[in-house]
């Protein structure tokens, strides 16, 4: 199974350090990016589950990151992680995308625990349904109560009205 790919911006080298390390103990692969422009050249050069955002960076804010990559990809979570604590910034990062906005100093565990929660609303993949069995090479659906091959579907209700 693939591991979860993050792409991390931070310009605080101990604390980008700490996160990744935490991060990647969770079992997450994590690009980190000390500058907005090695951030928006490593989206483009790999695909990421998620993104997790410093404001304050050199060369290009997490602002303007944000935006390049809601312009590139409507649907990859992002996380702003910040010290800026003004309603107005928290604001701004909400209307350019991100799907949270996590201020400095932060919990680990919390955040683990938001990466989960959107990347499990950003799946794709169908969840498998439990209440089909294989019986063979028929199929039973026990919530629909239909028995059923590649063929034929008859309900099983239907079949043991006698019973």
């Amino acid at each position: 199974m693939r591991r979860v790919k993050i792409l991390y911006a931070e310009d605080d080298e101990t604390l980008a350090f700490l996160t990744k390390d935490n991060l990647e103990q969770s079992g997450y692969e994590v690009t980190h990016c000390a500058d907005g422009n090695l951030c928006m050249e490593s989206f483009r050069k790999s695909a990421f589950d998620l993104c997790i955002l410093d404001i304050m960076l050199p060369k290009k804010d997490g602002f303007e990151i944000a935006a390049e990559i809601r312009s590139l990809n409507t649907e990859i979570p992002i996380i702003f992680l910040s010290a800026k604590t003004l309603k107005e910034d928290r604001l701004k990062g909400l209307r350019l995308g991100a799907d949270d906005y996590l201020v400095k100093p932060f919990s680990i565990e919390e955040l683990i625990l938001k990466i989960e929660i959107f990347l499990k609303r950003s799946q794709k993949t169908p969840t498998i349904d439990k209440s089909v069995y294989e019986i063979g090479k028929y199929h039973f659906d026990s919530k629909n109560f239909l028995v059923f091959n590649e063929t034929k579907k008859r309900h099983s209700r239907s079949a043991n009205r006698n019973c």
